[in-house]
């Protein structure tokens, strides 16, 4: 749950204070505001790439509203606020990748043609199918939804989990 916290607190700017509170509100972690620096402070460490992208981010308007891009180069105009210039490429490029999924989805849908896809959300797809051909389904899932986000990861692994339940609910 930490890691949790820490990765999609962290990415998206929070300061140490704000950090803490995430931690505990949406994953139960209990944090000082010395252990949520210490802890930031180490994540920025290991990554001193996103500690240089977040300062650009900081600075990039000046007060004036500017345009942000996933990494396919779809935008967003007049962006002012600093999550949102941090959010933009992060949760749009995702975005970006499940659409080439759904996409490459449709084109190999005959590789299992009873399934049917049925909701997307967020990073989310659920499929019908009957049970008889639920592993078949699943494989073929997670590949297009691997081989949609590959160009946009590449040379960083992608790694899809997909889950069997007999609800949508799991």
């Amino acid at each position: 749950q930490l890691a949790k916290a820490i990765n999609f607190g962290l990415l998206y700017g929070m300061g140490a204070g704000t950090f803490a509170k995430y931690a505990q509100s949406n994953y139960g972690v209990t944090l000082t505001e010395e252990e949520a620096q210490q802890y930031r402070a180490l994540f920025f460490d290991a990554y001193p790439g996103l500690r240089r992208w977040h300062r650009r981010q900081a600075g990039a308007t000046d007060g004036k509203a500017i345009t942000t891009r996933t990494l396919l180069g779809r935008y967003r105009l007049e962006v002012m606020k600093y999550a949102e210039k941090l959010n933009t490429p992060v949760q749009g490029s995702g975005a970006d990748g499940l659409k080439a999924a759904l996409a490459l989805l449709w084109e190999r849908r005959h590789e299992c043609p009873s399934a049917r896809v049925v909701l997307a959300v967020h990073d989310e797809l659920v499929v019908e199918v009957p049970r008889d051909d639920a592993e078949r389904a699943q494989e073929w899932l997670v590949r297009c939804m691997e081989d949609g986000m590959r160009p946009l990861l590449d040379p960083v692994p992608c790694v899809v989990e997909a889950t069997i339940a007999p609800t949508w609910g799991g």
